[in-house]
C-alpha cells in the first residue's frame, strides 16, 4: 500500500478497524467497474480464504462458522441487486466483522501481513515494507491504525534498511509516493530527501508526490556506526 503518514492526529476513532466500510469500498468500486456481484463475490472470498486459516488457528472462530460465513457469502452471489448484495455480504460477515472488533490489532496485523505478501512487499518491521526494482528501492507504509504514528518504529526501518543497502550495491535510490508527501513534505526532508511533484492523484483523489534521496545519503543518514 502507499506510504501513507507518520504524523497522523492520534484520535481515537481513527484507531478503530473498520471492516465493513472496507469491504463496501471494495465492492462498490468493483460494481462500478460493472463487475458482476457473483465474481465480486468470488474476489472477497478468495481475499478472506487466508484470514479464515489464521482465525481457526488461533481459535477466534470455529471451522463450522467460518464455513457457515463462506455458505452465506456464496448464497449473496445470487442478489442482482447492488445495494441489496452488499448488505447481505456485511450481514454474512459479521462474525468476521465481530473478530474486527474484539482483537483490532492482530485483525490489522494479520491484514497487513497477508496484503504485504500478496503484493510482494517485504517487511522491515510493523511499519514499514519495502519492494526493489532494478536499482530504486520503494518503500511502503502498512496499515497502522491501531499503531497510529510511531517515530522509532520508522526510524528502526530505515536502519535495518540502510544494512541492506550497504550490503547490495545496485541499489541507487530510495523513494517514496504517497499523498503525504506533498502534505507534510518536511516528513521527508528532515531526513534528507527531496520532492518532486507528479500532478497525479491516488485513488482517493489526494494530490501525490514523490520522495527520493540518493543512495550515499541515505547511508551517511541512517547506516549506523557510519563514519
Amino acid at each position: 500500500m502507499p506510504f501513507d503518514s507518520l504524523k497522523a492526529r492520534e484520535q481515537p476513532k481513527e484507531n478503530k478497524i473498520d471492516f465493513g466500510s472496507d469491504v463496501r469500498k471494495i465492492l462498490d468500486k468493483l460494481y462500478d467497474d460493472n463487475i458482476k456481484p457473483k465474481y465480486a463475490i468470488a474476489l472477497v472470498i478468495k481475499a478472506l480464504a487466508p484470514f479464515f486459516l489464521i482465525f481457526i488457528e488461533k481459535k477466534y472462530i470455529s471451522s463450522q462458522d467460518a464455513y457457515r460465513v463462506l455458505e452465506n457469502l456464496m448464497a449473496c452471489m445470487e442478489i442482482e441487486d447492488k445495494e441489496q448484495s452488499i448488505a447481505a455480504v456485511i450481514k454474512a460477515l459479521r462474525p468476521i466483522l465481530q473478530i474486527s472488533t474484539k482483537y483490532p490489532k492482530e485483525f490489522e496485523e494479520m491484514r497487513s501481513k497477508i496484503g504485504n505478501t500478496q503484493e510482494g512487499y517485504i517487511e522491515l518491521n510493523r511499519l514499514v515494507t519495502y519492494e526493489k526494482n532494478g536499482k530504486v528501492i520503494s518503500l511502503h507504509h502498512s496499515l497502522a491504525k491501531t499503531i497510529g504514528p510511531n517515530r522509532k518504529m520508522y526510524e528502526d526501518a530505515m536502519a535495518k534498511l540502510a544494512q541492506i543497502i550497504n550490503d547490495d550495491p545496485e541499489v541507487e535510490v530510495i523513494e517514496a509516493v504517497s499523498y503525504i508527501v506533498p502534505k507534510t513534505p518536511t516528513l521527508f526532508t528532515k531526513y534528507g530527501f527531496e520532492i518532486k511533484e507528479l500532478n497525479e492523484k491516488d485513488e482517493e483523489g489526494r494530490d501525490i508526490a514523490l520522495a527520493f534521496i540518493l543512495r550515499e545519503e541515505f547511508l551517511k543518514r541512517f547506516l549506523k556506526n557510519n563514519d
